[in-house]
């Protein structure tokens, strides 16, 4: 297997501010990757700006953005949704969560606003989105609120075409969130609790939309003061900045209906100082492997790092490979898979601020399909 860094996007996006990026993919019918990145810009606007990336990677073009469709935000995060839409989920000036709904022409790359939620959420102080288990557009929405304890949230289309919400629970208090989807319709959280350790908890998602409390890892996780995931099948595989401040990958077996989360493996001193995580997953044909996780990092020289990890059958984790000629320092990041083969990561340069995409070809002989990537949080 081979990380090999294609382009970027060079000076093509101006500063942003520490609100928060939200990433996106999509394949028009070339098979080029249309990617949407979410941000506030350097007037603290809310800006999504679209880029063409090429099935070889080889080069990263701006398309176009959403010009003053938006305005202030000071957190912002973004999920996909089904028929080439978007939703952002924004801290607007009053400090309530606004979701927002955008159209995303693959064509020609433009982008139109199409509703909003109002302010039907409230003051949060975190967020962080990922796409519903039900693969009906559905997002799921992971927030700290106004009392400081995890809210999470699933809101989708109605008939008409506007956001409504359709299940949403609490737990307790919270220090960090990632939230992201699994298979037979869980979904899992893994957060930073009161006591500044991981937990993971797991929910299980209705027919209706409708979200109800599953399992959690109780305390065996261990201090975390970064976190992000990615599931893959049955198992969870969590990336976190551990007490040490260094990388650590830990590995979850969860059950069919939620209520067991088993501490299976983890990397224990496999990667050295690490933070701004976040993390994807690359499927394979091998049967001996559940697939490869690649995570993107902030190293100790704060330079961008990506690492891939074989994950086998039976959730154990080993690191393969890493990419060593860094593009730079930075102070933000996240990665999302594009076209089979293919990653975008969008991160913030230091020190101009400047918002950059950079895209990788990651070749495997049995990978097959990218599995659906995570959110990380930033924190506000």
């Amino acid at each position: 297997m081979s990380i090999t860094l294609r382009s970027d996007s060079g000076l093509a996006a101006g500063a942003i501010t520490e609100a928060g990026l939200g990433l996106a993919s999509f394949t028009d019918a070339s098979g080029n990757s249309i990617v949407v990145t979410a941000i506030a810009d350097s007037n603290s606007d809310l800006k999504l700006i679209s880029w063409k990336v090429p099935p070889t990677g080889n080069s990263v073009s701006r398309l176009s953005d959403s010009g003053t469709q938006a305005g202030q935000s000071s957190l912002v995060d973004m999920a996909a949704s089904t028929q080439n839409r978007v939703i952002t989920g924004v801290r607007s000036g009053d400090g309530n969560l606004r979701l927002i709904a955008w159209q995303i022409h693959l064509a020609d790359g433009s982008i139109h606003r199409l509703t909003d939620s109002g302010n039907h959420i409230g003051a949060v102080s975190m967020v962080a989105m990922s796409p519903s288990p039900e693969g009906n557009g559905n997002v799921l929405v992971a927030l700290k609120n106004s009392s400081g304890n995890l809210m999470v949230e699933n809101w989708g289309f109605d008939g008409n075409g506007a956001l409504a919400r359709h299940g949403d629970v609490t737990a307790g208090a919270i220090g960090g969130v990632a939230v992201g989807p699994m298979s037979r319709g869980r979904a899992w959280t893994a957060v930073i609790d009161g006591s500044g350790d991981l937990k993971v908890i797991i929910w299980r998602v209705g027919a209706g939309g409708g979200l109800t409390r599953a399992g959690d890892s109780g305390t065996h996780a261990g201090t975390a003061k970064q976190v992000s995931g990615v599931a893959m099948g049955d198992f969870l595989i969590t990336a976190l900045r551990d007490g040490g401040n260094n990388l650590l990958l830990i590995s979850w077996k969860i059950s069919a209906d939620g209520n067991a989360v088993t501490r299976v493996s983890d990397t224990s001193h496999q990667a050295g100082g690490a933070d701004t995580i976040s993390c994807c997953a690359l499927a394979v044909n091998d049967p001996s492997r559940l697939g490869k996780v690649i995570t993107a990092l902030r190293a100790r020289e704060f330079t961008l790092e990506l690492i891939a990890w074989n994950v086998s059958a039976s959730g154990a984790v080993q690191r393969a490979e890493s990419f060593s000629d860094r593009p730079g320092t930075f102070d933000m990041g996240k990665i999302a898979p594009g076209a089979p083969g293919t990653f975008v990561t969008a991160i913030r340069e230091s020190p101009d601020k400047r918002l950059k995409l950079v895209a990788w070809q990651i070749l495997d002989g049995s990978a097959t399909a990218v599995l659906p990537n995570n959110v990380v949080l930033y924190l506000g």
